[in-house]
């Protein structure tokens, strides 16, 4: 792909346990131009997505990998927007009576009023929210999300090692929804169903805020992800009823999505509009890549995103 040497590069890395995946993007107006894409491929072992544990087996090794991936690419740019496996972390929605008066003071409180659902002690979680917006009943919903902070500082060390800043940090389900949000026309109210490998998540989505969240991992097979769509949908109806109108979108890195399609269509028993990241409209040239690795570099290019 040709690449403009006079414009910035913003820079989106999306971490999975078996490859890293890196986009290239540069602002043309009000455009996002993705001008280039790579994959490359980790040993077992290497990355594995835990809440509690250490999430890289090697510092140096996984460094090496980075510069590797990063370094045809980027040129002098060193800061990267970063995707985070959903399953190092948790993301959940909760209530609070009031606004919070600052960023600080909503992280302390939620901080409190989380501390029985937290996965160690209260210092050692690393929260940032999105408050998103007031209640029939007078409260605020707020989606949370939170990781441990030996995790994160983890993460940091290793991008210091191979030479680059991990300067905004977020989980792959949300840089997911934050590409096809602004490549894709999904309606006000959708389903969006991420299935990477054996990743499962589930979000659904009013006016573009989350009103239910779920993921799961578990082995890529399709009755088994069929299990799961049916669980998250059994779960969100029961808080959520109106979700029966919702558009039903499904976003998969499968070679052969055509069965997750049709199992999909049995649970929620309308169309399935399985997703393209459209690079084809936002992009500087071609790709060159298949239609399945295509479609699996969409969270890198909304980590991307979030740099500009």
């Amino acid at each position: 792909m040709s690449v403009s040497l006079l414009r910035r590069k913003y820079l989106g890395l999306d971490l999975r346990p078996e490859e890293m995946r890196l986009v290239t993007m540069q602002r043309r107006g009000k455009n996002r131009l993705v001008t280039g894409g790579r994959v490359l491929g980790l040993p077992e072992g290497l990355l594995r997505a835990a809440i509690r544990e250490p999430n890289i087996g090697d510092l140096d090794a996984f460094a090496e990998r980075l510069r590797e991936l990063v370094s045809p690419l980027a040129g002098t740019e060193e800061r990267i927007s970063v995707s985070l496996p959903d399953a190092a972390g948790r993301q959940l929605l909760t209530e609070v009576e009031t606004p919070f008066k600052s960023h600080r003071e909503g992280i302390d409180i939620l901080r409190w009023q989380l501390k029985a659902n937290l996965p160690a002690a209260p210092q050692d979680v690393q929260i940032d929210y999105q408050v998103l917006g007031q209640q029939e009943n007078g409260r605020y919903r707020v989606l949370v999300a939170l990781a441990l902070r030996s995790v994160v500082e983890q993460y940091e060390e290793a991008f210091d090692r191979a030479g680059y800043q991990a300067v905004v940090l977020d989980f792959h389900g949300a840089n997911l929804y934050n590409w096809y949000r602004f490549a894709s026309d999904l309606g006000e109210e959708i389903v969006l169903i991420d299935i990477e490998g054996g990743s499962f998540g589930f979000r659904y989505l009013v006016d573009g805020r989350v009103a239910f969240v779920r993921g799961r991992e578990t082995a890529p097979a399709p009755d088994l992800m069929f299990q799961e769509m049916n669980r998250s949908m059994t779960g969100a109806r029961e808080s959520h009823p109106e979700i029966a109108r919702a558009r039903i979108f499904l976003h998969t890195d499968w070679r052969e999505p055509d069965l997750l399609v049709e199992a999909a269509s049995s649970v929620f028993e309308k169309e399935i509009h399985l997703l393209n990241p459209r690079f084809d409209r936002h992009a500087a040239g071609e790709l060159n890549l298949p239609p399945w690795r295509i479609r699996s570099l969409a969270a890198a290019a909304g980590a991307a995103e979030r740099m500009i």
